[in-house]
């Protein structure tokens, strides 16, 4: 069994297992984006990077009134007397606050709720309720009444939740002064794992359907919606879809408000900075201004946003930027990001995540791919105890697998979605196992099938030894039919015997750096060096590349003459020789792991040792054999090949045309 017999055996149609490959990846990708387990690995990977993006200055529209632990003792524990609240709304009010965003809950009746529905009736006051939306709660509280939009103030859209069974609404007196375009949820809805990523948009209760497109007067917006609501009440509310699938799948915009909806119609939560960098007034230094007469902070034309951050209030909440995070900072972060009125919404899932695994595991599996063959040698040089070689294809994997999770991190710090990563890393592993295993595989065999093959030539155990030692994977080597260039340093054994060692070695590196590098050049490669000869080869070569090996021969020989001039001496002058030839031969390698060398044998092989030989003894620096006889190289067409006559070459039948190559420095 020959290696062209293995080649055809192990190398068929390579490119639709290819095709094949990248398709598979692509699909299970895809598939595989759906499973709640890549779901939950992509909220951790992008929670990872909500922490490590840095964080955007606080917006000047919107400030925090913090009922925090000095106005709990300065003005006693919460829940705090209506009238004090009446104070408080009117206090903003005569600072020149333009809205008023409430994240608390006044479901109870209490005194003086007429002093706070006269501050409500205002109209510049958003007021929360909480509509109970969780399954899992069993007695569902009915506290207060649930206030429902208008429908000139309801989004066209009703989110995918569970039905409402319970709420705590607002306080009879509130409900009936209240506008019903300033009441919003506070709905908190975090995931299994008890982070809070994102909110409904839109609850329906009573008649409407859930997932219903269309308004409806049962609507409940969240709270930064209803706020858009109030802000802009000459506007209506406007939902596209997005044409891209790498963006959110929906855009919510009324007037200068846009928020990003996925789906399901929920918001995403934009964490863009920690809660401690939000720009806030203590509710107590500003009540007590407003006793001594004390100027309070510059509120004119800004939405102030009351809540509280005292441990005490309850209203806590884990976040992927803090595991405690106050509430009031999440509606701060989407009435500030629904403002910027851009397309840039921070950790918005894309429209198709599909669609965008199965992109970026084409993209890494095509990373990947022109890493196979280094798959292979690895293999091979792994089995032959050479695991340092392993580096190139640790470092290109490493590189592929963190494809999609570079992508997806650039994406975010540009753009602001959240692309799919651990299903299209998952499928990229999944390609780079199967790799392995083929290549471990088809190593496996080849190992196999080329014992077998020398059992007819050697003893069994010697065959299977020498099969196992084989680095190629298609055998012990491979048969070329090219252009071979034989090199011969004469003089340079002579030499070597009296120079100095160092300068010896020199010598000789700088001889096959020379044409090693000026092979390359020409498309060729040194194929063997051992003592003073060479071999250069163009393997596989079709006639005109005769041209180029012509071409490395006259530069070869042109540096190496300049080399050699530099270090003979009198007594040891040094030469070059140079014949080309095209046939077949065998090139390949021989011996133990430790101790490789190459070999480059056959009928070509030997007509060359045999030219160079005739061209020292002819004084002929360069010596071509029939190859120069093709087209479209030829004497004809080249003054500068000579003819030499005929030879009888060792192991020949028949004698040898041979030309000389004649270069202007020696011609006569």
């Amino acid at each position: 069994m020959t290696a062209r017999n293995l080649r055809g055996l192990w190398g068929a149609r390579p490119t639709l297992v290819a095709v094949i490959v990248v398709a598979a990846a692509a699909l299970a990708a895809a598939l595989g984006a759906a499973l709640p387990p890549m779901r939950a690995a992509d909220q951790g990977w992008h929670d990872q990077l909500t922490r490590w993006m840095p964080d955007a200055p606080a917006p000047p529209d919107v400030i925090i009134v913090d009922i925090d632990e000095r106005s709990l003792q300065e003005l006693g524990p919460w829940p705090w007397p209506r009238s004090l609240l009446a104070e408080l709304a009117q206090r903003l009010r005569a600072q020149g606050a333009r809205m008023q965003v409430w994240d608390l809950y006044l479901p109870e009746e209490a005194p003086g709720d007429h002093l706070l529905a006269e501050q409500l009736r205002r109209g510049d006051i958003v007021l929360g309720q909480a509509p109970v939306v969780d399954p899992s709660v069993q007695d569902p509280p009915l506290v207060g009444r649930l206030v429902t939009a208008a429908e000139d103030a309801a989004p066209p859209l009703c989110s995918q939740t569970p039905p409402v069974t319970g709420h705590l609404g607002l306080a009879p007196q509130l409900a009936q002064a209240v506008d019903l375009a300033a009441v919003g949820h506070l709905v908190a809805t975090p995931d299994p794992d008890g982070r809070l990523r994102r909110l409904p948009a839109v609850i329906c209760t009573g008649s409407a359907a859930v997932g219903a497109v269309g308004a409806s007067p049962r609507a409940v917006p969240q709270i930064a919606l209803a706020a858009a609501a109030r802000a802009e009440p000459q506007q209506t509310w406007q939902l596209r879809r997005s044409r891209l699938p790498w963006q959110p799948a929906q855009w919510l915009q009324r007037g200068s408000w846009r928020f990003a909806l996925d789906a399901q119609g929920w918001l995403s939560i934009p964490y863009r900075r920690a809660h401690d960098h939000w720009p806030a007034v203590s509710a107590a230094r500003l009540l007590r201004g407003a006793a001594t007469g004390e100027p309070g902070p510059e509120l004119s034309g800004r939405i102030v946003l009351l809540g509280s951050t005292a441990l005490g209030s309850g209203d806590r909440i884990n976040t992927p930027r803090h595991t405690h995070a106050p509430g009031v900072s999440i509606h701060a972060e989407l009435l500030a990001q629904a403002l910027a009125a851009g397309d840039h919404w921070p950790a918005a899932p894309v429209q198709q995540p599909r669609l965008m695994a199965a992109l970026l595991a084409l993209c890494a599996t095509l990373a990947l791919w022109p890493w196979q063959r280094i798959v292979r040698s690895v293999a091979a040089e792994i089995r032959v105890q050479r695991p340092v070689l392993a580096a190139p294809l640790l470092a290109s994997t490493v590189l592929a697998l963190s494809l999609p999770a570079s992508v997806a991190a650039v994406t975010r710090l540009l753009a602001g979605p959240a692309l799919p990563v651990m299903a299209p890393t998952a499928a990229a592993a999944a390609v780079v196992g199967v790799a392995l295993l083929w290549a471990y595989q088809r190593q496996r065999q080849a190992v196999r099938a080329l014992a077998e093959a020398l059992a007819d030539f050697v003893p069994p155990v010697l065959a299977q030894h020498i099969a196992q030692q084989a680095v190629h994977p298609e055998g012990l080597g491979q048969v070329c039919n090219g252009i071979l260039l034989g090199v011969r340093i004469e003089g340079l054994d002579a030499w070597v015997s009296t120079a100095d060692s160092l300068q010896a070695l020199a010598l000789i590196h700088a001889i096959h750096a020379s044409a090693h590098r000026v092979a390359q050049r020409h498309n060729g490669r040194l194929a063997n060096a051992q003592g003073a000869t060479l071999y250069v080869e163009w393997p596989d070569a079709p006639a005109p590349t005769l041209r180029s090996a012509l071409q490395a021969a006259q530069q070869l020989r042109a540096e190496l003459i300049s080399l050699l001039r530099r270090n003979e001496s009198a007594h040891r002058p040094l030469s070059v020789y140079m014949a080309l030839e095209q046939g077949a031969y065998l090139h390949g390698l021989v011996g133990h792991p430790g101790a490789r060398r190459s070999v480059v044998l056959g009928p070509v092989a030997n007509d060359v040792l045999a030219m160079l030989q005739l061209a020292i003894e002819l004084a002929a620096p360069i010596v071509v054999g029939a190859v120069a006889a093709q087209v479209p190289l030829s004497p004809h067409s080249d003054p500068r090949l000579q003819p030499m006559g005929h030879f009888l070459l060792p192991n020949r039948n028949q004698p040898h045309q041979l030309w000389q190559y004649i270069i202007a420095d020696d011609a006569p």
